[in-house]
């Protein structure tokens, strides 16, 4: 029987390189970032999903991906309320083949009322389970 121990990169530490899009980059200044990252030995090269960046997530992504070769890349997160589930699949699916399947893709809730106030939702009280504290919201 095999153990993990067994495995060469079954317990392997891996580490992200998180780029902020708070600021407007230029696409060399994108390309530059992606491939320092992989140079450096980063294992991701992730990004986030908030009305307040600068660039569009999955369009960034694939920017990264082809100006690099190895480094994964990740989405940390992408908002649930802003795409339809099926377009995000299909996007998502399409960058992962385009990128030798390299997609890490991460998946959550609003994570701010100021996401959803941009978005142009409203917080409406509704029935949840008594442990939770978030709102529910509507558009």
């Amino acid at each position: 029987m095999r153990s993990a121990a067994d495995e060469p990169n079954a317990n392997r530490f891996r580490f992200a390189c998180r780029v902020s899009g708070g600021r407007a980059r230029t696409a060399d200044e994108w390309a530059a970032t992606a491939r320092h990252a992989e140079a450096l030995g980063y294992d991701t090269f992730a990004v986030a999903d908030h009305f307040s960046t600068h660039y569009a997530p999955l369009a960034l992504l694939q920017y990264a991906a082809d100006n690099t070769s190895r480094i994964r890349l990740a989405t940390l997160v992408l908002d649930n309320d802003f795409r339809h589930p099926a377009l995000l699949a299909k996007e998502a699916a399409t960058l992962d083949v385009l990128s030798g399947g390299r997609l890490e893709l991460g998946l959550g809730a609003a994570g701010s009322s100021r996401n959803i106030d941009r978005l142009g939702c409203r917080f409406k009280m509704g029935r949840l389970a008594p442990h939770s504290s978030r709102k529910p919201y509507v558009c």
